[in-house]
């Protein structure tokens, strides 16, 4: 077993349903509702409790009221004692959060860092190792323990190999990367993940219960996931969500993979800084100001991104939740957005189709680290 796909340590069954049960609830139990929830005997019930409660993952809450004798002591899942750390891989850096059980994110725990234009396996793995140290001291301090990394890539990961099937985003040209690479120098349980996948994950978790959606990744590279009754779909490759490469002008624009009129040719975020030959905030800056041509561009880019949007939701039938740096950036524009696709909409509701992710921009990182909750939870 390779260190992208090792599982937490299992427990036993009752420390699991036990943990499950406090983990889900809308609010502290006690020792006697966790037994009657469970179908479990309060002996059961006291030794799974010091089970959980040597490894930090519960916490008191408050004494519940009584009407006479002792009041009731009530316990819940701690949310400081435990995190997982997401870590995001681009063409140009790499950015880490750290998240706690419930997926959210740790504030005053952020770092980014750029990466080097001439890299390799062994550099980008010294990047990961070197972030998920800082972090880790970071967490430390706060008296928090690192219990897993999820590592985000620009790239579908083969499920059968955990083989990169795409490193061109993160110029290693034709060198063949696998996550184990990325993981094998890390101390704690390691996963790496399609970022786009991520980004979708974190639009659902910790509610992931039935939620199906399209999210679509708008960065240098335009990318997307599927998630299905709240679990990502992968395919059988893993390259399902790959909607960058979705034709929306037949003869248009050369896209990076080689082919024309691709949804990324119209939609990464360097048709509206590099090509122009400025940055995203000069070039929002100028749109802001009703400059004709920025105007002219952006109207261009919402219109080739509302034909994706309605490719996809038609293909799905789900929403399309907007995240990446492009989508944070189009914040104001949104309602031009929403206007844009539901003049293209061939079955429409009234309610619009698409919405903003939750995290348009650290959706990433936040994902990797809810994918490695959500593999620890499973685990406990």
């Amino acid at each position: 077993m390779t260190a992208h796909d090792a599982p937490a340590a299992k427990s036993t069954p009752a420390v699991s349903s036990i943990f499950m049960c406090l983990y889900e609830a809308t609010e502290p139990m006690t020792k006697q509702e966790v037994a009657k929830s469970c179908g479990l005997s309060l002996p059961t019930v006291y030794q799974a409790f010091s089970a959980l409660e040597e490894q930090g993952l519960i916490a008191c809450g408050q004494d519940r009221s009584s009407t006479g004798g002792r009041r009731a002591q009530t316990f819940g899942v701690s949310r400081g004692a435990v995190a997982t750390i997401g870590i995001s891989l681009t063409g140009r850096s790499v950015r880490c959060v750290a998240c706690d059980l419930y997926g959210e994110r740790i504030e005053g725990l952020y770092f980014k860092q750029p990466l080097a234009a001439a890299r390799t396996r062994e550099t980008l793995a010294a990047s990961i190792q070197e972030m998920t140290g800082a972090m880790d001291a970071e967490l430390k301090q706060r008296g928090i323990r690192d219990v897993g990394v999820g590592i985000a890539v620009p790239s579908a990961v083969d499920p059968s190999t955990g083989r990169l099937l795409n490193t061109s985003v993160l110029r290693l040209g034709d060198a063949q990367l696998r996550a184990g690479d990325l993981t094998e120098r890390l101390p704690h349980p390691a996963g790496v993940f399609n970022d786009a996948n991520c980004g979708a994950f974190s639009q659902v978790f910790p509610t992931t219960h039935g939620e199906s959606l399209a999210y679509l990744s708008l960065e240098r590279g335009v990318g997307g996931a599927v998630i299905i009754d709240g679990k990502p779909f992968a395919g059988p490759r893993g390259t399902s969500g790959e909607f960058g490469h979705i034709c929306i002008e037949p003869g248009g624009k050369k896209c990076a993979c080689g082919r024309d009129g691709c949804l990324e040719a119209y939609c990464s975020s360097n048709v509206l800084s590099e090509e122009l030959g400025i940055t995203l905030e000069e070039f929002f800056a100028k749109a802001g100001r009703g400059e004709s041509e920025a105007v002219a561009a952006l109207e261009g880019y919402i219109g080739h991104l509302a034909r994706g949007v309605i490719a996809i939701h038609t293909a799905l039938g789900v929403d399309v939740a907007l995240g990446g740096e492009m989508a944070a950036y189009l914040e104001p524009y949104f309602p031009q957005v929403e206007k844009a696709v539901a003049a293209l909409d061939p079955f429409p509701t009234g309610e619009g189709c698409v919405g903003r992710a939750k995290h348009p921009f650290h959706g990433v990182p936040i994902g990797a680290a809810q994918l490695m909750a959500q593999r620890f939870i499973e685990g406990v």
